[in-house]
């Protein structure tokens, strides 16, 4: 990833820099370091900003960024039943939903009982990582979460 792949994916999803090196778990002197070309980060921050970047539906491709379209990417958000519904589908627990979505366990139960909607960046961590995992969140107004589980490639 150079700087301006990360610069640009920053913009896409509308993160300032902070909010960046907090979801990569790096010092914000570190994206600004980089995103200037001022300091290359180590392997292991760069792994862990562009895995933070494609968690939330950024993609990269030769020479281009861009960002996925979906319920994430589309500033959609799931419902409580939605949330329930896909993590069941998936097999996991409110604690597996909140590492890969970078949240705590306890805003998982609060969202999916209804008792916080959670922040748009929490709504769109909940989404990109239940897509990334092979979630499709369905159009429709029915009573049931319509969500599904992609099938897998043979």
């Amino acid at each position: 990833m150079t700087p301006e792949a990360c610069t640009k994916a920053r913009e896409l999803l509308g993160w300032s820099r902070p909010r960046l090196a907090s979801f990569a778990r790096c010092a914000p002197e570190t994206v600004v370091a980089f995103e200037l070309g001022r300091h290359i980060p180590r392997a292991s921050t760069l792994a862990a900003i562009q895995a933070t970047f494609e968690s939330a539906g950024i993609e990269f491709g030769p020479g281009d960024v861009s960002q996925r379209w979906g319920a994430a990417s589309q500033g959609g958000s799931v419902t409580p039943e939605q949330c329930v519904q896909a993590r069941k589908l998936l097999g996991w627990t409110r604690h597996d939903l909140a590492l890969r979505a970078r949240c705590s366990a306890q805003t998982v139960k609060n969202v999916e009982e209804g008792r916080s909607r959670g922040s748009t960046t929490t709504q769109h961590s909940l989404v990109s990582a239940l897509e990334a995992a092979g979630i499709t969140f369905l159009e429709g107004t029915g009573q049931e979460p319509r969500v599904r589980l992609r099938k897998s490639d043979p």
